[in-house]
């Protein structure tokens, strides 16, 4: 017994990832700093978040793309309500994420107080404040365009889906046309097979009598046969104006016609009537 082939099935898991860099500024007064580092490399997956310190306490965050040939404009700028902190070693912790959208977003911002060094047992962060105010400033996107954007997301969704359907209903309506064309050829095969079937046996049937009713049952046979080709030709010609069960029909009414007239031929035989008792089978 053969064996049979053994199919490897793989399982994928699609992520999302972000297509450009982002990172930031930092506004202090009238000062900018920039970062030497990117808040999200290009290809980072989204959802994912991250947490950023660095020391001082800005007025103001501006949130860019790095390569300027993605976008040319920023993000946005996020203004974080800091509260006054007199003479003390300070940095700000800020808890950033690519939202499920590939939004950005800043979740929280913490002030911390920087202690130095200390034990390895002692905390070497001192919190002084959480949950600070964040504003928006500006951004890319406003609230009404965001929500323009995500119904138009949707009204393309909604396209896809119904592409995918109508694809599907396309693709459904093809099959029944080639199964129902598949269908037809055989059946017109199989009525001209039992009807060539039916002329042959009576050919050979009309060996073993008297050569007058021979040749009226050759002659019946030579008619049906004529009649086959010359209607075959005519069918396949016209295959799209006619019923494709029309076909087997006049085949059928055909054969019936041919053991009919040699039937009646061989009743003056009497020994076509001992051959008539064994029986003859049409497929």
């Amino acid at each position: 017994m053969l064996s049979q082939p053994n199919h490897q099935l793989r399982y994928y898991k699609v992520q999302d990832l972000f297509p450009y860099s982002l990172g930031f500024i930092l506004v202090e007064g009238v000062n900018k700093t920039q970062q030497d580092f990117t808040l999200f490399p290009k290809g980072s997956p989204f959802p994912s978040d991250r947490v950023i310190q660095y020391p001082g306490i800005p007025q103001c965050i501006e949130v860019i793309y790095t390569n300027k040939m993605d976008f040319p404009v920023e993000v946005g700028q996020f203004m974080i309500g800091l509260p006054y902190i007199a003479d003390q070693k300070v940095k700000t912790e800020l808890r950033v994420k690519l939202n499920d959208h590939g939004i950005f977003e800043i979740e929280s911002a913490s002030l911390l107080e920087d202690l130095g060094a200390r034990s390895f047992f002692s905390p070497t962060e001192k919190i002084l404040a959480t949950n600070l105010i964040i504003d928006n400033l500006y951004v890319s996107m406003t609230k009404e365009e965001l929500a323009e954007a995500q119904n138009r997301e949707q009204m393309l969704a909604e396209q896809d889906i119904n592409a995918e359907h109508a694809k599907e209903q396309r693709n459904t309506a093809e099959n029944f046309v080639y199964n129902t064309r598949n269908k037809d050829p055989n059946a017109r095969a199989q009525a001209t097979k039992r009807l060539l079937t039916c002329i042959a046996d009576y050919r050979s049937i009309a060996d073993s009598l008297p050569p007058g009713l021979k040749e009226e049952v050759n002659n019946e046979c030579s008619k049906a046969e004529q009649w086959l080709n010359d209607h075959s030709a005519q069918h396949y010609s016209s295959l799209n104006n006619i019923d494709p069960l029309l076909w087997p029909e006049f085949v059928k009414f055909s054969l019936e016609s041919l053991e009919r007239r040699c039937e009646h031929i061989m009743r003056s035989d009497p020994a076509s009537q001992m051959d008539k008792g064994k029986g003859m089978q049409v497929d």
